[in-house]
């Protein structure tokens, strides 16, 4: 049943239906206000296809990890499918990186919105030393991922 479900999530038709999750929630919200305008239906189809391409991606970043993980550990000689540990690792790992990069992106606006008044180049500096530091932090934690392995039985 688990492994079914898994080949579901590799398939190409999931991303598409779990694209449209956004788009639905985002039609539910604003279905008083919704008046068709060319504006609104380019805006949802923009959400749609940001949703599609994030599941697209998040869909190829799992084939790749069961991939390189599976062919040093079969999963007959574990005690559980291994297929879980690696879809859990990677969602957290991407979901950390997602959080990573809106805090870079507030961070670089927040400093040119309250530094851009003393001059063009602390902002600019201030946005190279969050940016160094964010990188740092994401090179350490996928770091710290990586070094999760799958448990081997003795």
């Amino acid at each position: 049943m688990l492994q079914t479900y898994l080949a579901r999530l590799l398939d190409i038709r999931t991303p598409l239906l779990i694209a449209c999750l956004p788009l639905l929630i985002a039609w539910l919200a604003n279905s008083r206000s919704f008046s068709g305008e060319p504006g609104e239906i380019a805006k949802a189809l923009l959400l749609y296809l940001a949703g599609f391409l994030a599941c697209l991606l998040f869909r190829q970043l799992l084939r790749d990890a069961f991939n390189s993980e599976l062919g040093s550990a079969p999963s007959e000689e574990l005690g559980f499918d291994p297929r879980i540990f690696i879809g859990f690792r990677e969602l957290v790992r991407s979901s950390v990186g997602v959080c990573l990069m809106l805090v870079w992106i507030a961070g670089l606006l927040y400093l040119q919105e309250n530094f851009s008044a003393r001059g063009h180049l602390l902002p600019l500096a201030l946005g190279l030393l969050l940016t160094l530091a964010l990188s740092l932090l994401a090179k350490l934690w996928i770091s710290g991922v990586n070094w999760l392995r799958l448990p081997q039985e003795d």
